[in-house]
């Protein structure tokens, strides 16, 4: 809606200068330029949609509102969004991973809410995971789109990382039905992150 107001507005103006100037080489080249301005905006529309890992492009979403930053334009839609309930059942971690000896951080991106981030991340504090900056929601990184996955350092951490994915994904916040498991060797010893999008 506002992207075809800001095509019909620019199309008006360059209408009425064209019309005014009757110059037949202006008309030309001005026809051209908004010619090739709605193919290159229509491409990149579709790239954002098809492609869900956008490191091209910003989100079709956020061209809407290029005169805000796209985090920016997330948390509002987001927040505008009806989200998935949180899970009824406490979510307890397998005795085995000693959850509260893991320090886990939090990176989102699209459109899931602050509050549902704030919501999981409380959920899995009290069900033991040593979760940094519960209060804060997390953080919001556009690094995360199109990722959805636990990371962690040494192969000792692996079994922690499968076990708070198991529980991440009972959030259901995540755009993929499963959460993956990937070892990066710069996270840290007993340090997972999640990497979470939609």
């Amino acid at each position: 809606m506002i992207m075809g107001t800001y095509f019909i507005g620019i199309t008006t103006l360059l209408f009425t200068f064209v019309t005014v100037v009757r110059d037949t080489v202006l008309q030309l080249i001005l026809s051209w330029f908004v010619t090739l301005m709605i193919i290159a905006t229509t491409l990149v529309l579709f790239y954002s949609a098809a492609i869900p890992k956008q490191n091209l492009f910003s989100p079709a979403y956020c061209l809407v509102r290029f005169w805000e930053r796209c985090l920016d334009v997330q948390e509002t839609i987001a927040n505008r969004t009806p989200q998935p309930a949180a899970p009824v059942t406490p979510l307890v971690p397998p005795p085995a991973t000693h959850a509260s000896n893991y320090t886990v951080d939090v990176q989102f991106a699209g459109l899931i809410s602050r509050d549902s981030v704030r919501a999981m991340m409380s959920g899995l504090s009290r069900a033991g995971w040593n979760v940094q900056g519960v209060s804060g929601g997390g953080e919001r990184t556009k690094s995360a789109a199109g990722v959805n996955e636990i990371r962690y350092g040494k192969e000792e951490d692996r079994p922690a990382a499968v076990a708070l994915a198991e529980a991440v994904e009972a959030y259901q916040l995540s755009s993929s039905a499963t959460i993956g498991i990937v070892r990066v060797p710069s996270v840290g010893s007993r340090k997972l992150e999640v990497w979470i999008s939609q």
